[in-house]
């Protein structure tokens, strides 16, 4: 085998990895936003329950993320694509932190549930998870009932 040959048979599959690579990044470089791939079609409020020994009272908690859903996606997928989305400097991540991340089925798709520390950030996620349906599906009205 002479060496024109055998460099060929090496680089050309190289070559191909390199470019099918290059090709996913840039794929996925344009898709930053989880929720451009997963889009939430309606938000609610997320309330807790809080006893203090002799009443139980509601608060609010944050904000609730409805996705439909679709082929393959699972409530753990969605959670970790979540979670990884919220570690990257993206652009659609709500403007306050820490916020903890909770995803549960619900029937015909997943409740992306986003908890706040105090009353003020809690608030502020509303808002945010609204404004974000309304980009994300503009055709669908963004008010929906809590599970």
């Amino acid at each position: 085998m002479s060496i024109h040959k055998l460099v060929l048979g090496r680089l050309m599959p190289a070559a191909f990895v390199a470019a099918a690579t290059l090709q996913a990044g840039s794929a996925f470089a344009a898709d930053t936003c989880v929720f451009d791939k997963y889009a939430p079609i309606a938000s609610a409020p997320l309330n807790a329950n809080q006893s203090n020994g002799y009443d139980t009272y509601t608060y609010l908690k944050g904000a609730q993320l409805f996705v439909p859903a679709q082929p393959g996606l699972t409530r753990e997928w969605l959670a970790r694509s979540v979670e990884s989305a919220l570690i990257k400097d993206e652009s659609c991540q709500p403007a306050v932190r820490p916020v903890q991340i909770t995803v549960t089925s619900a029937g015909s798709g997943f409740w992306v549930q986003l908890g706040a520390n105090d009353p003020r950030t809690a608030q502020a996620l509303v808002k945010w998870a609204k404004t974000l349906v309304e980009e994300k599906s503009p055709h669908i009205p963004a008010a929906a009932g809590a599970q």
